[in-house]
């Protein structure tokens, strides 16, 4: 049970991953470091926002 729900977070990091790199990145032209940083910043809202609930 708790490899399935790591291989799911893996996965959808994956995922992530080439969305930001196909379509901010290579598409709209957005620096991989602000890419990233916007990302761990979106995490951290998204766990506040589950511990509250």
């Amino acid at each position: 049970m708790q490899n399935d729900r790591r291989d799911q977070k893996e996965l959808k990091n994956r995922a992530w991953d080439i969305v930001d790199k196909e379509i901010s990145i290579n598409g709209i032209g957005i620096e991989e470091k602000l890419c990233i940083d916007a990302r761990a910043i979106w995490k951290k809202l998204q766990r506040r926002r589950l511990k509250r609930s």
